[in-house]
């Protein structure tokens, strides 16, 4: 398993001294250096050795959840001599100073200690005593805090939205639950026909709830109704699992519905889902003509034979019926009755039912953010020799179409097996959403169609869009601009240093003219200037991080006075300088348009960058893609440089802040139970090094999982 490591973060420190707040400890992706006023020397040499790790420190103390529970936490740099009773060492009182009791536990990786002792929304302080014994060493100075631990509210719900239970291997149905000890749920047997409409009706992402199908259990079989005990202890949250198999009601065939409530409440509202419990594994391959099904035991993986499969279609009767064969196999092949198939169930005379949907995306991934066009069986692509035209010029748009595997999809078969050519409905719409043309336009036999349009010679500037229907349902769009162009009249040029000091304004000479010659004597000049956090500020240096991406308070949008040229076509430009504080290298991006005698804008750019100071340290990931193994070392290399040389500097404090992230379960009317986490960020290694002219220096550091920052300020020489 690899874990990503948000490689190297150098915040932005000055030589002659600079403390970052805590703020600047926060996760961003690779980052920055520093500079300083330190001389120049050439050459380079290889990295210095690694630094390695401290004594044992107490790097964090705060609140989290251990086994489910509230619990205080102790972070350390070190394990802990396990075999040794802790306490003594470790001290807990409430918000009025009376001591609270109980024992600290340690945690698998011996760096964690836990106090389970606490209750939600209520303080407490914490103190470490030297002393503390650890593997190696024993701590050397003692650490307190005030920590508050968050409140538990009550939940409950069942995990995901419908379950197919494993028989011989499941646990039960699964209920995430806190500060609920029983439930008593109903179970009703959905009937066959009912199948297809229940799951198409409730198959999308978020807990189903009773309000949702309350009108439907009327016309479902009540079997059983029971009372649970989920053994949690108060203000404990975690998962447990209804014993649906061992209830004999619950043996049967078929798909079951299961409704919750906390035991003495009643509500209009109440957590759902469906199950059915099964042995049995369905490899489903659908092609045009052919369905074949392979039905193994999900315990032995042995081939299940004589398992009963019917196809329903969308009002549940079965279209199709088949058995499995001695290897587990079974083929529909009808292919006109495939067409009108949703779901396929399998069920065997013992009781179980497995079933597979044959409607809705193939692969579902509503737990994933997906993005990007939508998922047909056939995909049109369109494409022309641009996307920018004048009013009153022609577009030319050409289309293939293409099946799921990449294949021409230029005929269709009639029901009489006839063949017939296809073909799409075409429609141009204006940048207003109204249509003003459409067509019908055949494809060849290699799935080819081509399209010309007229665009009026009035036509509205924007936006316009060539849209395709295909089957009548599958729609595909091209958008391409119409605007009103010219080819360009005059020239600008432009002079911007490429690097400034904080304190000095950015001035930017333009000089514009005619192509024929005459200068661009008072044509008017548009600037507008976009400053945002540099992390490569050097060409030379473009894998080095300088600078706190994190720091964005000087990230901006600026709009300038237009300014009138003069006789000679010339000007300056010179936005007020808002970067005085600056700790991070920035890009000053100014866009300027001339404008022509006749409206129309000539458009360039200058770039500059802000250095916070005459040299910058920076940080080089040495590994790839910002990953390293975890239980590994995580090495960088650091240097200071003003552009081009390597230089030295000394006293540069480094560290390495760990993202620790503790994932839990957290519930929405909106979108059921969803995973989430809560971070906090501690140091886990300090050390102060030299860099020596002409080299850099690596610094290495054991890392454990998650995702680590590196801070980087300079001390002040002593």
């Amino acid at each position: 398993m690899k874990i990503a490591y948000l490689a190297v973060i150098l915040l932005f420190g000055l030589l002659t001294g600079c403390n970052e707040d805590a703020a600047d400890n926060q996760a961003a992706s690779p980052a920055v250096v520093e500079t300083s006023d330190t001389e120049t020397t050439t050459g380079q040499q290889a990295p210095s050795p690694a630094v390695a790790a401290g004594p044992l420190t107490v790097l964090d103390i705060s609140s989290e959840q251990y086994q489910g529970r509230p619990a205080l936490v102790v972070v350390l740099s070190a394990p802990v001599d396990a075999d040794q009773k802790l306490d003594k060492w470790l001290e807990v009182e409430d918000e009025q100073g009376n001591r609270t009791e109980g024992s600290w536990i340690v945690g698998d990786s011996l760096k964690r200690l836990y106090f389970t002792a606490v209750e939600p929304e209520s303080g407490y302080r914490v103190a470490v005593q030297k002393g503390l014994p650890g593997k190696q060493d024993a701590l050397t100075a003692g650490r307190e805090a005030s920590v508050e631990v968050a409140a538990v509210t009550t939940l409950l719900g069942f995990a995901g939205n419908g379950n197919l239970l494993a028989k011989d291997l499941a646990k039960g149905l699964p209920v995430i639950a806190a500060n609920v000890s029983r439930v008593d749920v109903d179970f009703y047997r959905l009937p066959a026909s009912r199948l297809v409409s229940f799951l198409s009706q409730n198959s999308r992402k978020g807990q189903l709830n009773f309000w949702r199908i309350s009108d439907q259990l009327q016309n479902y079989e009540l079997v059983y109704t029971g009372r649970f005990e989920l053994q949690l202890a108060r203000n404990e949250q975690g998962v447990r699992y209804l014993p649906v198999k061992d209830i004999p009601a619950l043996t049967g065939s078929g798909v079951y519905v299961a409704v919750m409530r906390e035991s003495g409440d009643y509500r209009y509202d109440y957590p759902a889902t469906w199950f059915a419990v099964s042995d049995l594994g369905i490899h489903l391959r659908q092609y045009p003509s052919q369905l074949d099904v392979t039905v193994n035991s999900l315990k032995t993986a042995a081939p299940a034979a004589g398992v009963e499969l019917q196809l329903l279609d969308g009002n549940g009767k079965a279209v199709l019926t088949a058995v499995t064969a001695e290897d587990g196999t079974a083929s529909f092949t009808d292919a006109v009755k495939l067409e009108r198939t949703f779901l396929l169930v399998a069920t065997t005379a013992t009781g179980d039912t497995s079933l597979v949907r044959l409607f809705g995306a193939g692969l579902d991934l509503a737990e994933f953010p997906v993005d990007g066009p939508a998922r047909s069986a056939e995909q049109l692509f369109m494409y022309s020799p641009r996307d920018l035209y004048r009013p009153g010029e022609a577009v030319t748009v050409s289309a293939l179409l293409r099946d799921a595997d990449g294949r021409a999809a230029a005929v269709l078969q009639n029901p009489d097996g006839s063949l017939r050519q296809r073909s799409a409905e075409l429609s141009l719409t204006r940048p207003d959403g109204q249509e003003i043309a459409s067509r019908t336009a055949g494809f060849d036999a290699l799935g080819y169609l081509q399209s010309e349009w007229q665009i009026p010679a009035d036509a509205a500037t924007g936006e316009w869009a060539l849209t395709a229907a295909i089957n009548g349902e599958d729609r595909f769009t091209y958008r391409f601009q119409v605007e009103e162009f010219l080819p360009e009249r005059m020239q600008l040029t432009l002079e911007a240093p490429e690097f400034i000091a904080p304190s000095e304004a950015l001035q930017i000479n333009a000089s514009g003219e005619y192509l024929y010659g005459a200068p661009a004597n008072g044509n008017v000049l548009e600037s507008e200037l976009i400053s945002k956090m540099a992390a490569h500020p050097f060409p030379r240096w473009d894998d080095v991080y300088f600078g706190h991406p994190n720091r964005t308070e000087l990230n901006r949008r600026v709009t300038l006075n237009p300014l009138s040229l003069g006789p000679q076509g010339e000007g300056a430009v010179r936005p007020d300088n808002f970067w005085q504080q600056t700790r991070v290298p920035l890009q000053l991006r100014v866009f300027h348009s001339l404008i022509d005698s006749g409206g129309r804008p000539v458009s360039r750019r200058s770039v500059s960058y802000v250095l916070p100071a005459e040299r910058l340290l920076g940080i080089r990931p040495l590994f790839a893609e910002d990953t390293v193994d975890y239980d590994t070392n995580a090495s960088f290399e650091v240097l200071a440089t003003a552009g081009e040389d390597l230089l030295a500097a000394e006293n540069v404090q480094v560290k390495l802040i760990r993202e620790y992230r503790q994932y839990h379960w957290v519930y929405s009317d909106v979108n059921g139970w969803e995973s989430d986490y809560t971070q906090r960020e501690y140091p886990v290694f300090s050390d102060v090094i030299d860099l020596t002219a002409g080299s850099g220096r690596e610094v290495s550091t054991p890392v454990e999982w998650g995702t680590t920052v590196w801070k980087l300020p300079i001390r002040k020489p002593v």
